[in-house]
């Protein structure tokens, strides 16, 4: 009876093979095909081993062998095709950044184009509340429309006192998403570069100082804020929106009153309210219909 060697890309019988061995000067064709005498000869012991395939092309280069488990193969072929996609998540994954910890700066900065619109405010002399408040109101509706933050601005100015006109001194805008920093209200951001650049904790001058500063907001401040303008100490603060009209579109302002306010002015902070009101409040409910309430 034949025997017949299989393997997995074909076989070949020991009939064929045998039959070869036999009749070493002639071209015989065995039941798979036509065997190549001058290569083929198989032993009982030996063939097991052999690549059936080599008894038809003559080929002496294949050495015995045994294919690698099914399952290895399938493992390589996975971690092959798999990888690409870890690495991505790993970049985009928040948990991938967990190593951040207090050994890492810490950096606040504005959006570009923020920067860029204060560079052309620069040699624009201001006189009065409205046209300080349109920057601050200027500043949300870009913030909105960049969707570099919420709808909220605010511009501090250096009044000079001698002729009661005021310049830009430093602007900010809501980044607390963007930052990933509850804390990073425009107030603050304003704030914190302004005293950045007077090299000073406060904004509070001297009495017999010729110039001292005024921030304007687009809106009241949250409580925050508001606390944070009683220890910068600018010399006034203009609102725009009101507390209601940041509530109304669900942000939570926390707990200010008008104890709060007064609070204020008895540390030296004249405040005023409603410049432009209208045009700032449309702001957030421009902010409303596609923006985050983040701290609702």
């Amino acid at each position: 009876m034949d025997q017949t060697f299989r393997h997995g890309y074909g076989s070949c019988s020991h009939h064929d093979a045998l039959l070869c061995e036999k009749r070493p000067n002639e071209i015989v064709s065995g039941r798979y095909g036509r065997l190549n005498p001058s290569f083929v000869k198989v032993t009982e012991q030996d063939s097991v081993f052999r690549d059936p395939r080599d008894l038809y092309t003559g080929n002496r280069d294949h050495a015995p062998h045994s294919h690698p488990p099914v399952a290895l193969c399938l493992f390589v072929r996975t971690v092959v095709i798999v990888t690409p996609y870890i690495l991505m998540l790993c970049v985009t994954l928040p948990w991938f950044h967990s190593g951040l910890d207090s050994s890492t700066p810490l950096v606040i900065s504005l959006p570009d184009w923020l920067i860029a619109y204060e560079k052309t405010l620069k040699e624009t002399i201001y006189r009065t509340n409205e046209e300080m408040m349109a920057v601050a109101v200027e500043i949300s509706r870009l913030n909105v429309e960049h969707k570099s933050g919420g709808p909220f601005g605010c511009a501090i100015f250096e009044r000079d006192l001698s002729t009661n006109t005021c310049r830009i001194f430093s602007v900010g805008a809501n980044r607390v998403m963007p930052l990933h920093n509850s804390s990073l209200h425009g107030e603050m951001t304003a704030l914190q570069f302004a005293e950045r650049k007077l090299q000073h904790f406060s904004l509070k001058t001297e009495k017999d100082s010729p110039k001292e500063y005024v921030m304007c907001t687009s809106c009241e401040p949250c409580a925050q804020c508001l606390g944070g303008t009683l220890w910068a100490g600018p010399a006034e603060m203009i609102c725009g929106a009101s507390k209601d009209d940041a509530e109304a579109i669900g942000f939570n302002e926390g707990p200010v009153f008008p104890e709060s306010y007064v609070s204020l002015e008895e540390n030296g902070i004249k405040v005023t309210k409603g410049v432009l009101q209208k045009e700032a409040a449309a702001i957030l409910n421009q902010y409303a219909e596609t923006g985050t309430i983040y701290n609702s």
